[in-house]
């Protein structure tokens, strides 16, 4: 009998690299093949799942030995899914805490499906993929986030950020909390609302305002400006408010964004107000007292003085005297009061 192997060889070299192919493809992947025979409970698995598990391919396997790597409050969720698989043909895909042999904790991704044969399930086959890397990333991911909202959420200032549109995309605490409390404004309006239609629509109170602040932040998302700022009174039925609004763009993945922050100025506003009025009063004051008053700093120079003062210096208004020495005023009568 004649045997030919030449096309055997080439085959075999073929299936073989092929195989390493596989392995390589697997493992860079970080996932696994795996089958099950429902009867026997003896699992088949290929290299990357034996890596997952920390155990030397080809060490014989079943099903106990593979579910007993996963954290013990995840086998009830695994054990359920592999049994309604085998009964029901009811497909699985679970995320799991997991054990290796070796005591290395990871996260695995388990998914199975069952095989028929003359219409009953024989066996199960499915992929199993160390997730690890990805959930450490998703972590990190999360608390990245949380730490912008905690530090956002920190903040006094009202603050929200607004697409290319205008759509809110994210508000702070103190946001919520001012549209808890008060009554509908602009101001009030939370994430899925567009701010640039609120203010154009705007009535009542703070409308006014509305207009300028609408086209100063649509001219900073058209990249025309990169800041806007703008003060307005927002009074409520209790107090007296002003606020100061600051636009800021920024970009998120080239996408034009802007940061839009409301704080409350209101008391600058009122010392600033009490200031005038101290200074209007004082003003008076000098203008008509019949008294000598003056103020000199520490080189001599008057800081403010009566009117009456200035009157007997010849100076026409008091003011003129302010920054000038003893020696630069002329003094007739007077001369014995400075």
């Amino acid at each position: 009998v004649n045997w030919d192997v030449t096309r055997e060889v080439p085959d075999a070299e073929a299936l073989k690299r092929m195989e390493q192919l596989l392995n390589d493809t697997q493992r860079l992947a970080g996932i696994g093949g795996w089958m099950l025979d429902v009867e026997t409970q003896i699992a088949t698995w290929t290299e990357e799942v034996y890596r997952i598990y920390d155990l030397p391919p080809g060490t014989p396997t079943n099903a106990e030995q593979g579910i007993r790597c996963y954290h013990p409050d995840d086998r009830p969720r695994i054990r359920a899914a592999v049994a309604a698989c085998v009964e029901s043909g009811t497909p699985f895909d679970l995320e799991c805490r997991f054990i290796s042999t070796q005591g290395n904790e990871r996260w695995v991704r388990a998914m199975g499906e069952a095989i028929e044969s003359q219409g009953r399930i024989n066996q199960l086959r499915g992929l199993f993929q160390d997730i690890t890397a990805a959930k450490e990333a998703k972590h990190q991911l999360q608390a990245a986030e949380q730490f912008i909202h905690a530090t956002i959420d920190s903040l006094a200032a009202h603050l929200c950020v607004v697409d290319e549109s205008g759509q809110i995309l994210m508000v702070n605490r103190a946001w919520r909390e001012f549209a808890k409390h008060n009554s509908p404004v602009p101001l009030n309006h939370c994430e899925g609302s567009n701010y640039l239609a609120i203010c154009d629509s705007a009535e009542g109170d703070c409308a006014e305002e509305a207009v300028p602040f609408a086209a100063g932040l649509r001219s900073v998302l058209q990249g025309e400006q990169q800041t806007y700022q703008l003060t307005y009174p927002c009074h409520s039925p209790e107090e007296e408010r002003w606020f100061q609004v600051s636009v800021t763009r920024f970009s998120e993945d080239d996408q034009p964004r802007a940061v839009i922050i409301h704080e409350n100025i209101s008391d600058r506003i009122l010392a600033e107000q009490t200031l005038r009025t101290l200074n209007r009063d004082f003003t008076t004051l000098l203008e008509n007292t019949t008294d000598f008053i003056y103020f000199k700093d520490h080189a001599s120079r008057f800081r403010f003085c009566s009117q009456t003062l200035a009157d007997i210096t010849h100076h026409a208004s008091w003011r003129e005297m302010i920054g000038k020495h003893d020696l630069e005023i002329k003094v007739n009568r007077a001369k014995e009061f400075l």
